[in-house]
């Protein structure tokens, strides 16, 4: 999930076999579904995204593999149009990356979470180009893997305050049931500081602390939570799939 231009307006991606949708809602009524993917459009099926965040009139998603989707905004929040950009190195050589979260840090930079290899979570820096269709990896940075046999987790969120920059990212522990279905309980938030040189440039992060997310009681059967943002007023934002009694829903909720 991601916020548009204000908190009134919250965009929602999901993914299923019948395409890849952002849901757009207006003072929590659902407006409209866009279309990013479905089946007979002209790309391939993304992976599993669930990575989107928003910056100066356009929504940038990424899609489990080497390309990011640019999605345009109209002046009421509505989505009009997408534009399909390959990863790229700072020599134009394509990555071979899977890309699975995403954050805008502002002034037109957007930190990628990449998948994770070796026990380390990977980032970049990212500009885009909308006219060539290119996301140029400027640099790239990692740190260590702090979530304790919890599952890798999806999307990710930034949070700039007086104390620093931040980067979270959500981990859930998922649970194989006897029928072979997968449930959740549990989820943790882990919270970085964004380490910068002298130059201002993102060089590391260091673990701040974990946000314990359990299931509100034992009457839900599934609480995942699979991303995380933030309103102006800094109060931290997710969305996640839940079952409560039986009954499925997605729900948006937010952190005291």
């Amino acid at each position: 999930m991601t916020f548009g231009k204000s908190e009134k307006i919250i965009y929602v991606l999901k993914s299923s076999d019948s395409g890849t949708v952002i849901q757009l809602f207006i003072d929590k009524i659902l407006k409209q579904e866009y279309f990013v993917w479905k089946p007979g459009y002209e790309i391939a099926r993304p992976q599993h995204p669930n990575g989107i965040t928003y910056y100066d009139s356009y929504l940038y998603v990424v899609a489990g593999e080497n390309r990011i989707f640019l999605v345009k905004l109209n002046e009421d929040g509505t989505m009009s149009s997408r534009i399909t950009c390959k990863m790229i190195d700072n020599n134009r050589n394509t990555l071979n990356k899977d890309a699975v979260g995403i954050a805008s840090v502002g002034n037109g930079s957007f930190i990628v979470r990449t998948r994770t290899s070796g026990g380390k979570y990977n980032f970049g820096l990212y500009k885009f180009n909308k006219t060539e269709k290119v996301a140029r990896e400027d640099h790239t940075f990692y740190t260590s893997d702090k979530a304790d046999s919890y599952d890798d987790g999806q999307d990710i969120g930034y949070k700039k305050d007086s104390s620093g920059d931040y980067v979270f990212f959500v981990t859930s522990k998922k649970i194989e049931q006897s029928d072979g279905t997968m449930t959740c309980y549990s989820n943790r938030v882990l919270k970085y500081k964004l380490n910068k040189n002298a130059s201002g440039k993102y060089v590391g992060l260091t673990y701040s602390k974990t946000i314990n997310l359990d299931r509100p009681s034992s009457s839900y059967e599934l609480f995942e939570m699979q991303s995380v943002d933030f309103a102006s007023s800094g109060r931290m934002y997710f969305a996640g799939n839940e079952r409560e009694n039986g009954k499925s829903t997605d729900k948006v909720r937010y952190y005291y």
